[in-house]
């Protein structure tokens, strides 16, 4: 017989990753936690909210792979990444949290976001 894991909270995860695992929360004013903020708010925006870059739309892949094609392409990703992030938060945003530990010769990061807004939810509870 298979056994299915009880399913968790993201906050029962968080929670479990400081209390049991030894990860402390990052503060939002670090450098490293607003760099991943900003990157992983703008690729949420870009996979589920695109509309509201209003008509940049997604790049066309090159049909050659040259220099000139390829740069071409960067370029109107960097454009639209740029647009991402210049959404005003009160349209778009996200619940970032970044957890850290660190040992002598490591250190690993979790990052967590909580609104479950953009995830599918199951409607099943992992039985059948």
């Amino acid at each position: 017989m298979d056994e299915v894991a009880d399913s968790r909270s993201v906050d029962e995860v968080a929670d479990y990753v400081v209390r049991e695992l030894g990860y402390t929360e990052v503060s939002p004013s670090d450098e490293s936690y607003q760099t991943e903020y900003s990157n992983m708010r703008a690729s949420f925006l870009l996979q589920y909210r695109p509309e509201l870059l209003e008509d940049l739309t997604e790049p066309q892949r090159p049909q050659q792979w040259d220099e000139k094609s390829v740069m071409e392409f960067m370029k109107q990703i960097e454009q639209r990444t740029e647009a991402a992030r210049a959404v005003p938060k009160a349209e778009f945003d996200i619940d970032f949290h970044l957890y850290r530990k660190t040992g002598r010769e490591f250190q690993m990061s979790i990052s967590i976001e909580k609104i479950v807004l953009y995830v599918p939810q199951d409607s099943t509870n992992g039985t059948s």
